[in-house]
């Protein structure tokens, strides 16, 4: 006899595994579409540019570089908006001022600039993650279908 809940939730158990056996393989190319996207989306000069002017550096401690400088400055990034299309609908430039401690013996805020780049791109590039699993899924569907019509038509 049994429970009618457990029965229940044994079939709907069975159909998420089915789904899960079904779409295996849009899953991979789904992840693969994600990986390859958000590698691109993190090169500079493919995925965004970066400006970033120090417009202020002084020591730390006066006249001891090994301490760091102190950099006031300002960054402005531009997003790709094919590999940034979410930070795109909500305007795909960030501009902000900041105040960063260098690295030690770092006068012209190199250092500085690597790390603001890095928060900025950090900060942002999350957002669009799901977007690059989506369009993978889709674009594995999609594909799937095709070969199978071509599959199809070779055989008849």
């Amino acid at each position: 006899m049994g429970f009618p809940e457990r029965r229940e939730s044994i079939r709907r158990l069975d159909e998420i595994k089915a789904f899960f056996r079904r779409n295996s393989r849009g899953f991979l190319v789904a992840g693969l579409f994600t990986l390859v996207f958000s590698v691109l989306a993190l090169v500079h000069g493919i995925g965004f540019t970066a400006t970033v002017k120090i417009t202020s550096s002084q020591l730390l401690v006066p006249t001891h570089p090994c301490h760091g400088y102190i950099c006031d400055g300002t960054i402005n990034v531009s997003f790709n908006p094919f590999l940034y299309p979410i930070n795109h609908l909500f305007g795909s430039e960030v501009s902000a001022e900041f105040i960063l401690l260098s690295e030690p013996y770092d006068s012209k805020g190199e250092s500085v600039k690597e790390i603001m780049t890095t928060r900025t791109l950090l900060s942002e590039f999350p957002i669009n993650i799901p977007f690059f699993y989506v369009a993978g899924f889709i674009l594995a569907l999609g594909l799937e279908k095709a070969i199978y019509a071509t599959y199809t038509r070779a055989r008849i």
